[in-house]
């Protein structure tokens, strides 16, 4: 029996007004009456705070995501689904992520690996439901790649390549453009340290207090890196937020007066519709099914609306890296399935930084990739922790009837499996030919003329005769479930799930009534490593190389009155940078910058 979960009364207002929006947003003949309630909608916009604006292949490319309501700058309460694309000066796309919001916050990474080209990118940041706005509304940040394994460095000798020896003035030029960071923004928080200059693989303390006790509850992110030593980027800063102020609110985008891209209010969303075969004509009111195997493999059901659409939510972990879409029902062959792209087409940007080459850059260049490849090296002593989230049985799965078959004599197919040796399972012939599983349900239901829910590596099968000469040998397991399911309309007469050894079963598609949707999973949440020396260490560890440029990365605080933050110096020496970036829980912006010197 399922638990019963309190809302409360501020969970309950929260619930109504996003209840509230999402059937105006689905309500037939939305976009025609976009010009008149366009105020009505609230409105998001993004901010990613990144560790470097520089970055070498063999690098990691951190940040940190936050989804704020436009007008307020509190965390939204729309979006729980982010997106973070890496997108060259030619267009084409290096990268595209997809993580999870938990109170308009989310962090990860992406390994710059050698098939990415030296180069000028941007990192674009936004949420499905900011597509349907101004596309110039999306966050965005100057990304400069640099790949020294390669000789083709052309991009970034914009003069030809023999004139590095002419090109001082443009670097200078560049110098002071790309290293303008934001200085401190005025702010109750700041950072306090008792000592600015340090030795190799000391130890650092410093806090982040409250001035006065004005603004409490801070939601920040830490870096503390090695300052550029060459034309760089310039770090956006979360006051940029400060800056939208006063003007004009958010304008819908000028490709279309509707909003064709639906919130992801609950979890990713899987969006398409159902035509008739013969008049192409949208199908409403019609079942399909979603199945995702793997790990916390899901099942899930919805029905097309009066322009055939149909839409799914996402909202836990899976293991999948497909999903299966189905048409239910006896006529299914009748209809076909389209699954809609929620992702607008990738758009070449403009105004790129202006990375250029020096002379004077190859030594830096050489030893910071040195050092990369030393670290890379000792990874695995130097870990990052993947969190993982443990497994979760579905309802439908809890409490069944579990039958391992290397327990009992084996039988050469599935269907002679069900008659020797399962209980409360039976094979029937209808009329039509075909044989389906039936499952005889606990009372007080009686036996019906429905089919049972029935699940090969948690994929739903419909067609139960394809099933009846199944090998099995390849099943590992079988779970019987006795109730009577229901999902939407559908109502099952018990529940079959099927597993096989290698969990690969070989789902039949036809391409139209059945089809296999390729996912893109939200990237797990990491604990990022933090490199510690302690007097009593062993001198193994001590002898272990430390080339890191990245002293701390902390992606996701939280700070109520104060915060106390340590790390460790590397064996790099020179001006490192305390880069602190957020929000606070009414909207304004943190951004702070202290620098220290290792020597």
């Amino acid at each position: 029996m399922m638990g019963t979960k309190r809302i409360y009364r501020k969970d309950i207002t929260a619930l109504v007004s996003v209840l509230g929006f999402m059937l105006l947003v689905t309500s037939e003949g939305f976009g025609q009456n976009m010009a008149t309630n366009k105020n009505q909608f609230p409105k998001e916009r993004v901010y990613v705070h990144v560790n470097s604006t520089t970055a070498f292949v063999g690098e990691y490319l951190l940040y940190s995501i936050y989804c704020l309501d436009e007008e307020t700058r509190k965390p939204s309460r729309i979006s729980k689904i982010a997106y973070v694309d890496l997108i060259g000066e030619d267009g084409k796309l290096v990268f595209q992520q997809k993580v999870k919001l938990n109170d308009g916050r989310s962090y990860s990474d992406f390994f710059i690996p050698t098939t990415v080209v030296s180069g000028n990118y941007k990192l674009i940041g936004y949420t499905q439901w900011m597509q349907n706005f101004d596309r110039e509304e999306f966050f965005r940040q100057n990304i400069t790649v640099i790949n020294p394994y390669t000789s083709d460095q052309r991009v970034f000798l914009k003069q030809g390549p023999d004139s590095l020896a002419q090109s001082s003035s443009v670097i200078q030029t560049q110098v002071l453009k790309g290293n303008d960071l934001t200085s401190n923004i005025a702010t109750d928080l700041a950072i306090k340290l008792e000592s600015s200059r340090f030795g190799t693989r000391e130890k650092v303390v410093f806090q982040l207090a409250l001035k006065e006790l004005k603004t409490k509850d801070y939601s920040v992110s830490v870096s503390v890196r090695r300052k550029p030593y060459m034309p760089s980027p310039s770090l956006v800063s979360s006051h940029f937020m400060k800056t939208l102020e006063g003007k004009d609110a958010i304008k819908p985008s000028s490709q279309s007066n509707s909003y064709p891209y639906l919130p992801e209010i609950r979890g990713e969303l899987i969006s398409g519709r159902i035509l008739n075969k013969s008049t192409m004509r949208p199908a409403k009111a019609m079942g399909v099914s979603l199945s995702i195997s793997g790990y916390n493999s899901h099942f899930k059901t919805a029905y097309t609306n009066l322009d055939g659409t149909f839409h799914f939510s996402i909202q836990d972990d899976y293991g999948g890296e497909t999903a299966i879409v189905q048409i239910l029902g006896d006529e299914n062959e009748a209809y076909k399935l389209e699954i809609f792209d929620n992702k607008q087409p990738i758009v070449k940007e403009e105004d790129f930084f202006s990375f250029q080459l020096e002379e004077e850059m190859e030594a830096g260049i050489l030893e910071r990739s040195f050092h990369n490849q030393i670290e890379n090296a000792f990874f695995s002593v130097k870990p990052d922790t993947v969190q993982t989230i443990g497994s979760k049985t579905p309802f439908f799965l809890e409490n069944n009837l579990e039958y391992i078959l290397d327990d009992y004599t084996r039988f050469p197919t599935l269907r002679e499996t069900v008659v020797e040796i399962l209980e409360h399972l039976w094979i029937k012939r209808e009329s039509s030919g075909k044989r389906t599983f039936k499952v005889r349900v606990n009372p007080p239901y009686s036996e019906s003329d429905k089919k049972p829910l029935v699940l090969m590596d948690g994929l739903q099968v419909l067609n139960h005769e394809s099933l009846m000469e199944y090998n099995a040998r390849q099943i590992e397991k079988i779970s019987v479930g006795r109730g009577r399911y229901v999902f939407g309309k559908e109502v099952y007469d018990g529940v079959i799930s099927i597993e096989t050894f290698k969990k690969d079963y070989n789902f039949p598609l036809d391409g139209t009534s059945r089809m296999s949707v390729k996912l893109v999973k939200p990237q797990a949440r990491k604990k990022y490593f933090i490199q510690r020396y302690l007097e009593s260490e062993d001198l193994n560890n001590q002898s272990i190389p430390d080339f890191r440029y990245q002293l701390l990365w902390m992606p996701n605080v939280f700070i109520n009155e104060s915060g106390s933050f340590t790390f460790f110096t590397s064996d790099i020496k020179g001006e490192f940078e305390i880069c602190v970036e957020g929000f606070s829980k009414k909207g304004i912006p943190v951004s702070l910058r202290e620098t220290i010197i290792v020597e």
